[in-house]
Formats: structure tokens, sequence, C-alpha cells
């Protein structure tokens, strides 16, 4: 498998809202220490991806997630989505008939809001890799949903 989890501090969010990485009242760390903790990590690995997987849904995130809310992890810029997707079924312990859907969160541009999109499983973590998709403290924020494909 491509990617790697790493244990990282918890950032703690319960909102049912979507979440705002730069804004979001819930989180217990400030702007200025994710930051740091994206420079400590760019240092011992500096050509991965830090990505950080939540669910703004309340009764999946209380199902699925573990116990610290969101997912931490470290990928080549060659690891798809699909890779990805299979990686984070496995820590969450989801089921086949689970189906679930990925929304990357864009870069907020002179604080407006950030916005969402679909990424094509097909497609390269080096493709979202860029200021469009980064947040400013360095991390790519995915937010996992749930989908109900069988009634």
């Amino acid at each position: 498998m491509a990617t790697t989890d790493n244990a990282i501090s918890p950032v703690i969010h319960k909102s049912n809202e979507r979440y705002n990485a730069l804004t979001n009242p819930v989180t217990t760390k400030i702007l200025a220490q994710r930051i740091a903790e994206y420079k400590i990590l760019s240092r011992q690995f500096p050509d991965k991806i830090y990505i950080i997987a939540y669910s703004s849904n309340a009764q999946f995130e209380a199902k699925y997630l573990p116990p610290s809310k969101h997912l931490k992890f470290v990928a080549t810029p060659h690891t798809t989505i699909r890779e990805f997707i299979s990686k984070l079924r496995t820590k969450c312990n989801l089921s086949p008939e689970m189906a679930i859907i990925l929304f990357m969160c864009k870069a907020p541009v002179d604080n407006t809001d950030t916005g969402l999109i679909v990424p094509t499983t097909s497609s390269s973590f080096a493709a979202y890799n860029d200021s469009s998709y980064l947040q400013p403290d360095g991390f790519l924020y995915i937010d996992v949903q749930p989908e109900n494909v069988f009634g």
C-alpha cells in the first residue's frame, strides 16, 4: 500500500456543519499550532502530502470514525484516491456494502467560502497538491460522507 498512517495529536471536531479548517471554533488547535505541526512533518517527510480526513455527518462520525474524530494520513503524490479510500475503509472498519463519498476542501481565497469538490478515484494526490486545495496550514482536508446506494 502506498499510504502510511501517522499518529499525530488530535484536532477534535464535533460539528454538523461543513468543517472549515481555519475558522471552526470547536478545534483545539489554533492556526499557528497547525502550521508548526506541518513544518515539523515537512522536515521529516519533505515529499509527502499530509491529509486530515473527517466527517461533517455526526451520525456517521459517531458510528464509524475512531474516538479521535478524525484520521491523519501521510501519502505520496503518486498515491491514487482509490488507494486512499481502501486505507480509509480499513481504518474505519466499513463494511463492503457501506458506500462513502470523499469531498476535498478547496483552499479559501480572500477569506471566502472554500467549497468542496468530489475527486475522481483514478486521480493521484499530485493533482491536489497545490495552493488550490492545500489549506494555509499545509494540510489537505477531506470530508468523508456516507452514501445510501442499496435503497
